[in-house]
């Protein structure tokens, strides 16, 4: 015989439904990052079967930041108007780059060449990609800075520092989840010192290119200390909306 919860009084096999629909879903993994993160002693039945440990508007918020801007991302739905930019806005965005990334000062005329005009892509949430030649190079979101995309990256590795995750983290990477602490401290991982909000190419062991970009939470240093929680945003990941959209034309 089904029993009532004792929280919100509706028949316990409602809640098993519900986390059968969890398990279903695309984007279970970011879920259970986010209980696991916020609520550490939540264990899994107390996750998906009392409705008073975890609050409804939980979901919406914390969901909301574990997606990374291009999870869902279409570019005939999300792209609002391009442009092309003025001279002397070029010459600007060139300069930032060269100070943001030190590395790419010997190609910064093979990525932006000064003949070539470049174009600025408006799409909705404030994302603004910067593409030459229709090659998507760069992506910033509001005033933050332009990051490299990861086709861009593959050809240019050392634009970025390299943090690597283990074998076990690649699966959960790809599905769009941030990287967990763990992932980058266990046996497979290596962590390369860099300071908090740092830009990073996030490898995989034994692969040979970046699997994602992502923006550090906080410093390599407190990772390694706290070992848990979420270690790097993931920003930008193989296969995720940008890098199906692969240029301008498509």
């Amino acid at each position: 015989e089904d029993k009532k919860c004792k929280n919100c009084q509706k028949v316990k096999s409602n809640h098993q439904k519900w986390k059968l629909s969890l398990l279903c879903s695309k984007v279970r993994i970011p879920i259970i990052e986010a209980i696991h993160q916020h609520y550490p002693r939540v264990s899994g039945e107390d996750f998906y079967f009392s409705c008073s440990k975890i609050p409804t508007p939980f979901f919406l918020s914390n969901l909301s930041r574990q997606w990374t801007m291009f999870k869902k991302f279409v570019a005939k739905d999300e792209i609002s108007g391009t442009s092309q930019l003025k001279s002397s806005v070029q010459r600007g965005i060139r300069t930032k780059l060269q100070e943001h990334y030190p590395n790419i000062q010997p190609y910064i005329d093979e990525i932006l060449p000064k003949k070539e005009s470049i174009v600025l892509v408006k799409c909705k949430e404030h994302i603004e990609i910067l593409a030459v030649k229709s090659q998507l190079v760069f992506f910033r979101q509001r005033d933050g800075p332009w990051i490299p995309t990861l086709r861009l990256l593959h050809k240019y590795p050392f634009l970025l520092t390299h943090e690597q995750v283990d074998k076990g983290a690649i699966r959960f990477i790809l599905s769009g989840a941030n990287i967990m602490c763990p992932g980058l401290t266990s046996p497979g991982a290596k962590m390369t010192p860099v300071e908090k909000d740092t830009v990073v190419a996030i490898m995989a062991e034994g692969k040979k290119h970046a699997v994602c970009i992502g923006s550090t939470k906080m410093s390599t240093q407190e990772i390694a200390e706290k070992n848990k929680g979420i270690g790097v945003d993931n920003v930008h990941y193989l296969n995720d909306g940008l890098w199906v959209m692969k240029n301008l034309d498509k």
